[in-house]
């Protein structure tokens, strides 16, 4: 059995980055830092979403500025 893994990043209650790419529907570069991260999904949100496609949360891990959330999905085209 195979898996397929997604790697988010979580600051301030948002889910930022997954898989390294951005969440948000505002640039993160954009000069409203504040509004940038707004523009992401809250941690529920995206966590319900994610689980009703089949996405299971096995791991978070607390750094200093960010929580990192691990999931896995068995894959649906074996290799």
């Amino acid at each position: 059995m195979s898996f397929k893994y997604k790697v988010c990043q979580m600051q301030f209650g948002r889910i930022t980055f997954v898989n390294g790419t951005w969440n948000g529907k505002i640039d993160y570069q954009s000069d409203d830092t504040e509004a940038a991260i707004n523009s992401c999904p809250n941690d529920y949100e995206f966590l319900e979403e994610q689980g009703s496609d089949g996405w299971e949360l096995v791991s978070v891990v607390s750094l200093t500025d960010i929580e990192k959330l691990y999931l896995k999905k068995k894959n649906s085209k074996p290799f």
